[in-house]
């Protein structure tokens, strides 16, 4: 989804399905539900077996860490050895689909938040540190800047002290 991704995928050959946000693009609900409706289509028809994402996520503005989660093929860490048959009014597959989507597009949405919010959190930090850099050159400038200067004036002194001095 991100432009690193799709070079790193594209430099080894790799299929790149589907493209969703430009560079810069707003990411809105409408293409985000799009999406996720896609994947599990892909899924659901047998095309993908189990799909993976991979994202920032970020914990504070110095710390982002990379984040691999199973997105589809749920499955249970636990199996209930016996089905429990609860009845549901809806039925227990009108429910099913109706959270599942609605689970799948919040899942990708909080995965673009905090990739979005890790982003973010990289630029600040860079533009700090850049602002840092550049106060320390501006310093450092100045500096020789004014010593350079002070040469040049006691260079002029020592010259019409020593012509002061021959005229004598």
């Amino acid at each position: 989804l991100g432009r690193k991704a799709i070079e790193h995928y594209r430099q080894r050959a790799w299929k790149v399905r589907h493209k969703l946000f430009e560079d810069g693009e707003k990411q809105d609900i409408p293409k985000i539900k799009a999406f996720a409706h896609q994947l599990s289509e892909w899924f659901i028809k047998g095309e993908l077996d189990e799909i993976w994402i991979i994202y920032t996520r970020f914990i504070n503005i110095m710390t982002r860490k990379v984040v691999v989660e199973k997105f589809l093929n749920i499955a249970s860490e636990e199996q209930q050895k016996q089905p429990v048959n609860y009845i549901y009014e809806p039925s227990s597959e009108a429910i099913f689909n109706e959270i599942i989507p609605r689970f799948l597009v919040g899942k990708l949405h909080s995965a673009f938040d905090e990739a979005s919010a890790s982003e973010l959190a990289a630029r600040i930090i860079s533009m700090r540190t850049a602002t840092k850099n550049a106060d320390e050159m501006i310093y450092t400038l100045t500096l020789t800047r004014n010593k350079v200067r002070q040469a040049s004036i006691t260079k002029e002194m020592l010259e019409i002290i020593s012509g002061a001095e021959g005229l004598k």
